[in-house]
């Protein structure tokens, strides 16, 4: 089935009624039952082999997407000199500071380009260098301080230039 090959097995039955001759066909093998099981099967399997074609091209697409925004971006900045195209739905790069990084996603609707900060807080609380009291002002402070400087949009924020 995997080739498209059918073997299939018949025994023949001849039988005389009223000086005519008959001839009964029944499958033997497979049988109807696991003969359906191994059509679905390898239904499966195809639609298998054509979700991996299909991955291998958006992998392909993707991994020269990235490395034409490399190309371009290493003409303006060394951020990403050591980062390689390859086929996922993200690309990274440090900024050489910590908790800061620079981030490009792409999916089949939409691209991103992503500025991350990590302000570390939260790794601090963790290991003791400041209490929840600290934790929660700093915080505070951060997400007004986030308000006044970014405008919120659906599921993202951009600055908002006019503060």
């Amino acid at each position: 089935m995997n080739y498209k090959i059918r073997i299939q097995c018949f025994k023949a039955t001849p039988y005389e009624r009223n000086d005519q001759l008959f001839l009964t066909m029944d499958q033997i093998i497979p049988t109807k039952e696991v003969e359906d099981y191994m059509i679905r099967i390898a239904e499966k399997t195809q639609d298998d082999i054509d979700n991996k074609t299909e991955l291998k091209n958006r992998h392909i697409i993707r991994q020269k997407f990235w490395g034409e925004l490399l190309q371009s971006m290493n003409l303006k900045s060394k951020l990403f000199q050591n980062i390689s195209a390859g086929k996922y739905n993200w690309i990274g790069a440090g900024s050489g500071v910590r908790g800061i990084s620079y981030n490009f996603g792409v999916s089949k609707n939409y691209g991103r380009a992503e500025l991350y900060i990590d302000f570390l807080i939260h790794s601090k609380l963790k290991i003791g260098e400041i209490n929840q009291n600290e934790y929660d002002e700093v915080v505070e402070i951060l997400d007004k301080k986030l308000e006044e400087m970014w405008e919120r949009l659906d599921g993202s924020y951009q600055i908002d230039s006019g503060k």
